[in-house]
């Protein structure tokens, strides 16, 4: 992270290369200083929390390596692996789902299954909305309670994959149709894969906001399990 920020009071955002020493000032730095955007403020300090947890767990992380089973082989490509939550479509007057835990070889994209839950109203316990739909201005207070509640959210999807199924969860995605427009308007071919709701600060680099499933036999392995509704993505 090259660039260095600070906010003030919810109100005023600094942002930019500037180094904030005696020399600063001599050499070809910048500095943005921003007032009451609140938007772009809830964003750094989603920023500021997530580099807090991600140094206070970096020393207490575990990094588990594939060992991945094909076709009755073991192949240990020792690649580090990730665990990604897969989140079944609600149907039903209870919204039923069906929620798997599948680990994930970086490298490779190897899938293992390592967990499965079925359940009732989870999607709208655990990803609830909280955007405001009110006519009132975006103001500082509107901001401090979309990120309280977003912050709430973020901390309920960690607790159920811990408490639920007994790991740590990097990210929480949906099956989706991720060409949706162009299925549904113009008749194209649907591009199935897995579209990204969640992920943790510490795997943002390494997972992305959307597997396809042509990348791997692992990421089809996914997308094809039988208990796994398909959704569109947003």
């Amino acid at each position: 992270m090259h660039n260095k920020f600070c906010i003030i009071d919810d109100e005023t955002l600094l942002t930019g290369s500037f180094n904030w020493s005696v020399t600063a000032e001599t050499h070809f730095e910048n500095i943005l200083i921003l007032n009451s955007h609140y938007e772009l403020i809830n964003k750094f300090k989603h920023e500021f929390e997530d580099l807090i947890a991600y140094f206070s767990s970096y020393k207490n992380s575990t990094k588990t390596v594939c060992n991945s089973d094909e076709d009755g082989k073991t192949h240990r490509c020792r690649s580090h692996t990730y665990n990604i939550g897969i989140l079944g479509a609600a149907s039903g007057t209870h919204e039923q789902s069906t929620v798997h835990v599948w680990k994930v070889c970086n490298t490779y994209k190897h899938a293992e299954k390592i967990s499965e839950s079925d359940e009732i109203f989870l999607s709208s316990h655990l990803l609830e909305s909280y955007d405001d739909d009110s006519d009132e201005n975006y103001d500082k207070s509107a901001m401090q309670v979309e990120f309280s509640k977003q912050r709430e959210k973020i901390k309920n999807i960690v607790s159920y994959f811990k408490n639920r199924h007994g790991v740590a969860i990097h990210a929480v995605g949906v099956v989706a149709i991720l060409n949706e427009n162009e299925h549904m308007h113009y008749n194209e071919p649907a591009e199935y894969g897995l579209s990204m709701m969640w992920r943790d600060m510490y795997y943002r680099k390494i997972i992305p906001d959307e597997f396809y499933e042509s990348e791997s036999e692992g990421i089809e392995e996914i997308i094809s399990d039988s208990n796994i509704s398909v959704v569109y993505a947003d």
